[in-house]
């Protein structure tokens, strides 16, 4: 058996080879047979890709991939353009490549523990940086690794930048908080409690954050210098709070947690909050309507952002994915479904460019 164990990372061409291997070892026919049944007939692979689409037409334009890991659906972060080059996270590396070609420049691997990331890249001063595991920041331009800082543990929310009275910071959710980072250094500036998966919003000095911390919920903060200082909250015990809230006109709106929320940032008076079935996916505002996903993916819906009421406008049946958010441009809404991706005109008048 002992002759067996060292075989346990071997890969065979077909189930024959494995059972000759098998035949042929000093083990009697009830183990034989036990481990026949034990071992997996196939093995999972998985590639690390990156596709680029004509906007117009939805046309393949390039294609890149590179060996990667399985890792399942938790793969989900959104890759980034900047100064000409995309940047992407894989399962087992974050890529620079040239957003004309596709051409890889670079590739630098990602933190043991932070394999397949849904956090999305942010690219600010020449510096990249990630939640994969950890907080990491890479130099955009050679992938060399800058800084890790061990404070901030996920995968799944994204961090962003905020521009207060301290100075740039790098603003994170962890498990159960909230930190604020030099983005120079990787040193760690301030924490609150709080945290959970969705990614914070900041606007000038407020920044808003939906916490899976029960007690914490909805809650809008003035950062200030060394700190954040907590203005509101609106505590929420829903078992879904991946979905991040959107500032717009003065009011927070909030599709998550299987709700509709709209709250006047300043005074945190509730404006409106109405039943729904929302769930991860974060909501999109243009043209004063906030677009957004429900039902598993399978409803599309566009929401009034009037504060006085909550009126819905318009539902499609659809067939998306659970987590992406919408993306509009010029008109047109480009949204992740089960098996493709798909563009909307939303357009009041569609041939008209």
């Amino acid at each position: 058996m002992r002759r067996v164990a060292q075989k346990g990372d071997q890969r065979f061409e077909n189930d024959a080879a494995l059972r000759e291997w098998m035949e042929a070892q000093p083990i009697s026919r009830l183990a034989k047979r036990e481990l026949l049944k034990a071992i997996p007939s196939t093995v999972r692979v998985a590639k690390d890709v990156v596709v680029c689409l004509d906007a117009k037409t939805g046309k393949r334009l390039w294609k890149t991939e590179a060996p990667g890991e399985p890792t399942g659906r938790k793969s989900s972060s959104t890759p980034c353009v900047a100064d000409g080059r995309l940047f992407a996270a894989g399962s087992t590396h974050v890529y620079c490549m040239d957003a004309k070609s596709g051409k890889r420049l670079w590739a630098a691997p990602l933190p043991k523990r932070g394999k397949g990331p849904a956090s999305s890249i942010l690219v600010d001063d020449g510096r990249l940086f990630l939640i994969a595991g950890q907080l990491t920041a890479y130099d955009a331009k050679s992938g060399e690794l800058l800084w890790e800082n061990d404070d901030v543990r996920s995968s799944n929310s994204s961090p962003v930048l905020a521009l207060g009275q301290a100075g740039k910071r790098l603003i994170c959710s962890e498990r159960k908080a909230y930190f604020a980072v030099h983005p120079e250094t990787g040193e760690t500036d301030w924490k609150i409690a709080g945290g959970g998966d969705s990614t914070p919003v900041i606007s000038g000095d407020w920044m808003v954050v939906y916490s899976k911390d029960k007690k914490v919920g909805l809650a809008a903060y003035r950062l200030a210098k060394g700190g954040a200082e907590q203005v509101w909250n609106f505590p929420m015990s829903e078992r879904r709070s991946q979905s991040s809230p959107v500032i717009f006109g003065g009011h927070v709106y909030l599709t998550g947690g299987e709700w509709h929320m709209c709250v006047e940032l300043a005074a945190g008076k509730l404006k409106w909050k109405e039943s729904r079935q929302s769930t991860i996916s974060s909501p999109i505002i243009a043209d004063g309507k906030m677009i957004a996903l429900e039902k598993k993916g399978s409803d599309l819906v566009m929401i009034d952002t009037d504060p006085k009421a909550h009126r819905e406008l318009g539902k499609t049946r659809i067939k998306a994915m659970w987590c992406p958010s919408p993306v509009i441009v010029d008109g047109k809404l480009y949204l992740r479904m089960d098996d493709n991706i798909s563009c909307f005109d939303l357009r009041a008048n569609p041939g008209v460019q």
